[in-house]
């Protein structure tokens, strides 16, 4: 009898073992540093449109829906990241209230000067300039709006190996070239970071309900284009699918 326990026993602990070995281990964060945009990633702000860009810009204080969830999650136990911006240094405490305001983790924030020249090659040099002086792997956050799918095109090629994720919030809808991905939400980013390994499947559920629960203008905003929902649309939740699809329909977007 003693015999049989111990076997079975040895038999159990091998199966513990084997289903470890298989399952994918979350490399985490750890070794990794953020840098994101602001305005229309992180914040609600239609640069496409001046007056509703200053507008927002000045008086408004909202975040895309979900923002909080999924920055937290990627910055983990108050890791340092970065937002580097286009906006001018003379906003730096109305957009440190906001972010503070709605509990987005600590961020190293990045502003123009009047000197920095064009938006685009002053983000670049920014943005080379963190990568060159911090170690380890980075991911890029952007939008569609402007110069930030060229921005990060232009890092990627020149750290291919240390820049290991470029994602790029769709706006106006364009198309990508590889290896930025699109979203709509921070679902899909979330989606992608777990598909990775990287991030926990458990913060799914919670980005999820978040999104769930967000008021329609936080979570597509008007000025915001549907033309890449059939695609991106893949990497949602069912039930996150079904509310993005209602609310592009009500926009007849799409």
């Amino acid at each position: 009898m003693k015999l049989i326990i111990a076997l079975l026993f040895i038999v159990n602990l091998s199966v513990v073992f084997a289903q470890e070995k298989s399952s994918p281990k979350i490399k985490g964060y750890d070794d990794i540093t953020i840098i994101s945009d602001l305005d229309d990633t992180i914040k609600i702000t239609n640069v496409g449109d001046t007056s509703d860009m200053i507008i927002n810009g000045i008086f408004r204080e909202k975040l895309f829906a979900g923002s909080v969830e999924l920055y937290r999650a990627l910055v983990p136990n108050n890791r340092p990241y970065y937002i580097v911006s286009g906006s001018i240094k003379y906003l730096r405490s109305r957009i440190e209230d906001t972010l503070d305001d709605n509990r987005m983790p600590k961020a190293e924030i990045i502003l123009k000067e009047l000197h920095d020249g064009n938006t685009r090659d002053y983000k670049i040099r920014k943005i080379k300039k963190i990568i060159s002086e911090t170690s380890g792997s980075f991911i890029l956050l952007g939008d569609d709006t402007e110069y930030d799918p060229d921005v990060l095109l232009a890092i990627k090629s020149e750290f291919p190996e240390r820049v290991i994720g470029t994602y790029i919030r769709s706006i106006r809808g364009r198309t990508l070239e590889a290896p930025l991905k699109s979203y709509l939400t921070v679902y899909e980013v979330a989606y992608e970071e777990v598909k990775a390994g990287r991030m926990d499947k458990a913060a799914l559920p919670e980005i999820e309900e978040t999104l769930l629960k967000s008021k329609e203008k936080l979570l597509l905003p008007p000025y915001i284009s549907c033309e890449l929902y059939p695609e991106l649309s893949k990497r949602m939740s069912s039930t996150l699918s079904q509310k993005v699809k209602e609310i592009c329909h009500k926009k007849e977007f799409y």
